[in-house]
């Protein structure tokens, strides 16, 4: 089916890996296409350096095919200022661009930290993915 192999393209293309040799795994995403917007499932931590900095340079290149990217972090363990800064400027970057990056399934240490910098208050955060989807339909009136 075509748009198995553009997935799987997609997939490739955008892939974050870890580091093999820490402790602790980095950021893996899972990547899913459901009508034009694109879901992150990510797990892991979004940390400063590779694991920020690729989850902020896969969103801003699907940005540029899909109008909605909502990020999962139903299996996100931490955020530290590096991730956070990724955040806000994925959030700018979708305004920028006329484009929405939403968060779901945020765990409840990383709420508290969201809404301990403001984060909460930019950023478009939805209890579950099915609600993040719901979000992205277009209004009928």
């Amino acid at each position: 089916m075509e748009t198995d192999n553009y997935l799987a393209d997609v997939q490739s293309q955008h892939a974050c890996a870890a580091a093999p040799a820490r402790k602790k795994q980095g950021l893996r995403v899972e990547l899913r296409v459901v009508g034009e917007t694109v879901i992150l499932a990510c797990r892991g931590r979004v940390v400063y350096r590779e694991e920020a900095a690729g989850l902020t340079g896969q969103v801003s290149e699907l940005l540029s095919d899909y109008r909605h990217v909502i990020l999962n972090f139903a299996g996100v363990e931490s955020v530290d200022s590096g991730g956070l800064g990724s955040l806000a400027m994925l959030c700018l970057f979708a305004k920028a661009t006329d484009s929405r990056v939403s968060l779901c399934s945020v765990p409840p240490q990383v709420e508290k930290l969201l809404r301990l910098t403001n984060l909460n208050t930019v950023l478009e955060i939805h209890p579950t993915e099915s609600a993040a989807l719901a979000a992205c339909e277009p209004i009928l009136v």
